[in-house]
């Protein structure tokens, strides 16, 4: 006879910091909190996870931390769950899905796993790839959750059949609209910003994927056209210091700035007129969504399943190009139309609320899981 036990849910994640993943994990704790989900925090950097850490227990979940190491993870999840009949490890990345495959092997449990995106900066990221669908088929993974079409046909091709897989972008919960003249008030004076400019915004990790290079070209593309608009980058990474380097090479100090780490994301997106994202390669960024709940226009590389989110000049804009005077001319022609950017605004805000709020996706989590109620 099957259990009627709610199963116990261990979100399994590498984490560097806190990013698209990471806030699909604390979201998911926020709808569904309670003593049956728990998140498993693999890293070799504790204070990274701090932000991550913070969501996650105000949600009223568990969270732990384990040093990224195989073994040690495995030793951590067995004393997890030694009191539990039922079992969902929910994988998500590369990583979590080989250690929670070993687990397997260890205790019976059911394996979920999220593919956020795939990343192919090289070929031990492809192998990583390679790996991360051959255990999806044939390692006992119950179900794999597709951010996008693209990921989805991408299984599907590889022979994972349909029946295993579900197409479920990433959902947002929906924060309180935050009216955007307080907002850039709050982060003109936060930042020491010059005021009443235009904001155009990059949010997210400062690493090759994201391209964030790309970004300051942009901005000097923008400053030769003599657009009156202040850039900022938000995040942390290891092209950090080149970031930087760009910044002070090129003479974009006096329109640039760097912040680092933003915790208060809300607030920064409400408070900016254009997220500007450069990525090569994305699932269904968080940070898109995130932007349009507050009426912050995005200009994005038409990458992954971001044409699933944004049709183009209605909810936003797509550059099919990595020509950064391309950018440019999109947020320039933007910045100087108030209404097409207000129109754009009110469209990408009412299509997340319809289309990608998170509390209407938990029903199908839960039935994913096994949970009732």
């Amino acid at each position: 006879m099957a259990s009627t036990q709610a199963p116990y849910v261990i979100h399994l994640i590498c984490s560097s910091g806190f990013y698209g993943a990471e806030k699909v994990v604390s979201n998911l704790c926020k709808e569904m909190p309670g003593k049956n989900m728990a998140v498993l925090c693999l890293t070799n950097k504790n204070h990274c996870a701090l932000a991550f850490e913070k969501t996650v227990v105000n949600a009223g979940v568990k969270f732990y931390i384990s040093e990224n190491h195989t073994m040690r993870s495995l030793a951590v999840l067995k004393e997890l769950t030694v009191a539990h009949s039922s079992v969902v490890i929910h994988a998500h990345g590369y990583k979590e899905v080989f250690v929670a495959c070993l687990f397997k092997r260890l205790r019976q449990c059911k394996i979920i796993v999220t593919q956020h995106g795939f990343t192919a900066r090289n070929i031990k990221s492809n192998l990583y790839n390679l790996a991360n669908l051959t255990l999806c088929r044939w390692a006992g993974v119950e179900r794999v959750l597709c951010v996008s079409q693209e990921i989805y046909d991408r299984y599907q091709k590889f022979g994972i059949p349909s029946h295993r897989l579900t197409l479920l972008p990433n959902g947002v919960t929906l924060p309180k609209s935050l009216d955007k003249e307080d907002a850039k008030i709050q982060m003109e004076a936060r930042y020491d910003l010059p005021p009443g400019v235009p904001l155009v915004l990059f949010a997210g990790r400062l690493s090759d994927e994201k391209d964030p290079i790309l970004f300051t070209s942009i901005v000097r593309e923008m400053m030769a056209l003599q657009v009156n608009f202040f850039a900022l980058v938000a995040g942390d990474g290891p092209l950090k210091n080149a970031v930087c380097e760009a910044v002070e090479q090129n003479g974009l100090s006096r329109c640039l700035k760097v912040l680092g780490f933003v915790g208060d994301i809300n607030t920064l997106l409400a408070a900016t007129d254009i997220l500007l994202l450069t990525s090569t390669t994305e699932g269904v960024p968080m940070v898109i969504l995130e932007a349009m709940t507050q009426k912050c226009v995005v200009v994005s590389a038409d990458v992954g399943g971001i044409s699933g989110i944004i049709v183009i000049d209605q909810e936003g804009v797509l550059v099919g190009s990595r020509d950064p005077s391309q950018y440019a001319k999109h947020c320039v022609e933007l910045l100087n139309n108030e209404l097409k950017l207000k129109k754009i605004a009110e469209n990408a805000e009412r299509k997340v609320r319809e289309q990608f709020c998170l509390s209407k996706q938990i029903p199908i989590y839960r039935d994913i899981y096994g949970s009732k109620g």
